[in-house]
């Protein structure tokens, strides 16, 4: 109940502020459905520590975000980079730049196990990671993106289809997974699917 008054809480404050001029009315446009994604997927998170888990649909009755178009992701990474810039804040990509260098032993270990990767996850996690292990690890196959739901297995990520983990469960012991997600979300969720279709070469980013 509480993480459900978070999510209500800081969905009017935007509607309100999206409201206050011009300016703020057209981010709203862009940004609403990107924002209230994300503030849904880790309220879900929080959820794992309270008695019930939470679901997406469970925040269908306040607010429901719609998939974001092709133009509208391009501006909002776009302005997001440049207020980074100009505030020097550290952006997804520098993040998971420096995530992924913590990580270089565990990933060059794992390529004993194959040359063929998969990035499980397909959020602005993924977007970062993707060409960042393309142009560091050039020897690496990004074979898919992968979900935990079948229903959630559309589309490409820079040019790499969106699959179904369960896809991939015939050959696992040859295959090596990055988990892309914030560590509130769907981290031991993730790793707990991974265990049951016998992937044993698993990198947590996070």
């Amino acid at each position: 109940d509480t993480i459900m008054k978070i999510y209500a809480a800081i969905t009017d404050f935007r509607e309100y502020m999206y409201s206050t001029n011009l300016l703020s009315k057209i981010w709203g446009e862009i940004a609403r459905d990107i924002l209230n994604s994300e503030l849904r997927n880790y309220c879900i998170g929080m959820s794992r520590f309270n008695h019930k888990r939470l679901k997406p649909s469970d925040f269908s009755h306040i607010y429901e975000p719609q998939e974001t178009g092709k133009i509208k992701k391009f501006i909002y990474k776009f302005v997001r980079n440049m207020f980074n810039k100009i505030y020097k804040l550290p952006g997804y990509d520098d993040m998971v730049s420096d995530l992924l260098t913590m990580q270089d032993g565990n990933i060059k270990n794992a390529l004993n196990y194959g040359k063929d990767v998969l990035i499980y996850g397909s959020g602005t996690i993924a977007e970062a990671l993707l060409p960042i292990v393309k142009k560091t690890y050039p020897e690496i196959r990004v074979i898919g993106c992968v979900v935990s739901e079948k229903e959630s297995a559309q589309g490409t990520l820079d040019g790499i289809p969106i699959e179904w983990i369960d896809t991939f469960k015939r050959n696992p012991q040859q295959i090596t997974v990055i988990t892309a997600t914030v560590i509130w979300e769907y981290q031991f969720e993730m790793n707990e699917k991974l265990k049951q279709l016998g992937f044993v070469s698993v990198i947590n980013l996070l």
